[in-house]
């Protein structure tokens, strides 16, 4: 498939024109501050049981023993409780990132999936009707659904659920982003969030209920992000899995294609 992307001024190729539509998720209105060798963004809002700031932009040149020792001394002030470093750029993968793991950092590798058409639907999806996220009534039919999805991941306790609720409500607030709920007969079955951005569109943080899986509603659900974000004018519908995500296969299978990798590498402040 060939991608026709419009011109986005952050954008360097399809891979970085697409980390940089799902950069701006994690970043969400938040202002960089410079470091020697790299950028970082801190989300004091966020409980720090779970904290979404975290290093980026890292020049291929880095010194990864600066790096890391600058960016602990700075997250550490912010009140965060780990240090995120993400490399987008392949260039820094076997220098800077193999520096970072010889530091004693863990790796964690995500691919950036995109498409730029529809996929085709399936017969008998007409139980399924899609809903946007616009009451406080429907922000707490979601954040119910997203506990039953996430109760069942290993790292699932009480405050994380609460403080990743609480980064969903400053995404929503300070971008362009819609959730949108899929109904399976009039019940709640699943969960997504389309985000636009100057670059192109997102999906965002996609959960099924584990009892109504199999039934063709997560495909019907990413299959209205795709005709929303598309329709919305962007160039593409992009967005962020790695090898624990649980419909990975499934956007795949829904025409999506990897376009890059983006490497985090993660140590815990003492």
């Amino acid at each position: 498939m060939v991608f026709q992307v419009r011109p986005c001024h952050q954008a360097d190729g399809l891979a970085r024109d697409v980390w940089r539509t799902e950069e701006a998720a994690f970043v969400a209105g938040e202002k960089w501050h410079r470091l020697v060798g790299g950028k970082a963004i801190t989300h004091p809002q966020v409980p720090e049981v779970w904290d979404a700031s975290f290093l980026a932009r890292v020049n291929p040149s880095a010194d990864a023993t600066r790096l890391l020792i600058q960016g602990r001394r700075h997250l550490a002030t912010q009140g965060c409780r780990h240090v995120r470093i993400l490399l987008d750029d392949p260039r820094t993968f076997g220098t800077v990132g193999a520096d970072l793991s010889g530091l004693g950092m863990i790796r964690r590798v995500y691919a950036t999936l995109c498409t730029n058409s529809v996929p085709t639907a399936k017969q008998g999806h007409g139980r399924i009707k899609f809903e946007p996220v616009a009451s406080e009534h429907g922000r707490g039919i979601m954040a119910k659904l997203r506990e039953e999805v996430r109760s069942q991941a290993s790292w699932f306790a009480s405050e994380v659920n609460e403080a990743l609720d609480t980064w969903e409500n400053i995404q929503e607030a300070t971008l362009d982003l819609t959730w949108l709920i899929a109904y399976l007969d009039g019940v709640p079955a699943s969960a997504a969030g389309l985000l636009l951005t100057p670059c192109g569109a997102s999906l965002q943080s996609l959960a099924t209920a584990p009892a109504l899986r199999r039934r063709g509603v997560a495909s019907a659900l990413v299959r209205e992000v795709v005709a929303r974000g598309l329709e919305a004018g962007a160039p593409y519908v992009s967005l962020l899995t790695d090898s624990e995500d649980r419909p990975k296969g499934l956007y795949k299978k829904l025409g999506f294609q990897q376009v890059g990798e983006v490497h985090e590498y993660i140590q815990i402040l003492a």
